[in-house]
């Protein structure tokens, strides 16, 4: 059986990076690792305070990368950036 135990902190932190009510089922390790890959790269590029336009262009490149277009991943992408911003999440240890 491959199951995967995810804690209640896990899925606080997930709602909170999504801006979303998410329950056990939504916290698959897709979504899990797109987020922190979405704070990763956001804290490395806002943590110095300027953010220079070839780094926005760069995160972008590299989350783009994940999804198409018009797929439900980008969508998903784009409210994590969003959220992540507006929390700023990679600045609480």
């Amino acid at each position: 059986m491959n199951t995967l135990v995810i804690s209640k902190e896990t899925i606080d932190l997930l709602s909170r990076i999504t801006d979303k009510n998410l329950g056990e089922r939504d916290a698959t390790p897709p979504v899990i690792f797109l987020a922190s890959l979405v704070t990763v790269l956001l804290g490395v590029i806002f943590i110095d305070g300027k953010v220079a336009e070839g780094e926005k262009k760069t995160l972008l490149t590299k989350l783009y990368r994940f999804s198409t277009s018009d797929s439900d991943v980008r969508k998903l992408t784009n409210l994590m950036i969003k959220s992540v911003k507006e929390i700023q999440i990679y600045r609480k240890s």
